[in-house]
């Protein structure tokens, strides 16, 4: 044993007492002979670490891990200091050079998917995640960040409309961290963009029974119960909604069709004229509204929907001539060729 190592041993056992000054000092006494002592050089960045030099002690654990490049543990021990101070960057490298040289050291795929997620590397971050989880299935803290990552790709997936993608990602974070309200609201919302409507019906109605006061996961469980045609279901979600957002007039169309669907018919005009009376960027100027009774001036009837709702509602047009003086019909242009072949009298 060289007398390096012997004054080596000696700062150990220093630094292991609690005397971090007199470790450092043997330590630059055993630099400045051996100047490439990884040991010497590791617990003298320790030092300035801990003394709030930490650039200071970049450079030294730099050194350290340049001495000794096959030690995983200086690579990952650099990552740490560069990570504190924000090279963030450069701190991935040191974590992935590290998790090269010892691919089952879950530190430092921790480190990694922590790190690539602060920078916004979501597929990285995702895979490190997984990486470390692999090392550690039981360790919460490593469950909760790879949980954290792939909720974030999820994020993204169904904000890029790659609902099939976000919810498999989003069925992977209940795995990981239990069912929470937020993440069941979306798993429920990207199910009812692939029109899962079932499999969307259970994931909302989970998120609500976790969630006492959540007004949107309520009315959204209302949509996915008014597609399966489960009227009675759809009104009782959509009224626990207005029970607790009741301003919400332009969310009462929905509920006005799942009235429909039950026969109370009164209770729905109600619902869509509070729908209607709501738009009023989309209305056309004002007018007198007509009320269906019998009158000898023209109408106008404006478009409210999308080009299937206006070929639906073109079945009413004769109906509606027969109680007015004429129609004005406004309508998306590219029914207008054939509306004006079927109602030659009906202006466009």
């Amino acid at each position: 044993m060289s007398g390096q190592d012997r004054r080596y041993l000696r700062a150990l056992a220093r630094a292991y007492g609690g005397r971090m000054d007199a470790a450092a000092g043997l330590c630059r006494r055993i630099v400045a002979e051996a100047p490439s002592h990884a040991g010497a050089l590791r617990l003298l960045a320790i030092a300035e670490f801990r003394a709030g030099r930490k650039d200071a002690a970049a450079g030294l654990m730099a050194r350290a891990a340049q001495a000794a490049p096959a030690d995983h543990r200086l690579h990952r021990a650099l990552g740490d200091v560069l990570s504190a101070l924000e090279r963030s960057e450069e701190a991935v490298a040191a974590y992935a050079t590290a998790a090269t040289l010892f691919p089952r050291d879950r530190r430092s795929w921790t480190a990694l998917a922590a790190l690539r997620r602060r920078l916004g590397q979501r597929e990285a971050a995702a895979a490190a995640g997984e990486t470390a989880l692999a090392l550690a299935p039981a360790d919460p803290r490593i469950r909760n960040l790879a949980a954290l990552v792939v909720r974030d790709l999820a994020l993204d997936r169904m904000g890029a409309g790659d609902h099939a993608g976000a919810v498999a990602l989003f069925r992977r974070v209940t795995t990981l961290a239990g069912e929470r309200a937020d993440d069941l609201a979306n798993l429920g919302t990207s199910l009812q963009e692939l029109g899962r409507w079932e499999e969307a019906e259970a994931a909302l109605a989970r998120a609500a029974a976790l969630t006492p006061d959540a007004a949107d996961i309520r009315y959204n469980l209302g949509n996915a119960r008014l597609m399966l045609g489960r009227w009675a279901d759809a009104v009782d979600s959509y009224d626990a909604a207005f029970a607790r957002d009741p301003d919400r007039a332009l969310r009462r169309f929905n509920r006005g069709h799942a009235l429909l669907g039950l026969g109370r018919l009164g209770e729905a005009w109600d619902d869509l004229e509070r729908y209607w009376a709501a738009q009023r960027t989309r209305r056309p100027p004002p007018l007198p509204e007509w009320d269906g009774s019998p009158t000898a001036g023209r109408v106008l009837l404006w478009s409210e929907h999308a080009v299937g709702e206006e070929i639906l509602a073109a079945g009413m047009l004769d109906d509606v001539r027969r109680h007015c003086g004429g129609i004005v019909v406004e309508c998306d242009r590219r029914l207008v060729a054939p509306l004006q072949r079927s109602f030659p009298d009906i202006r466009m």
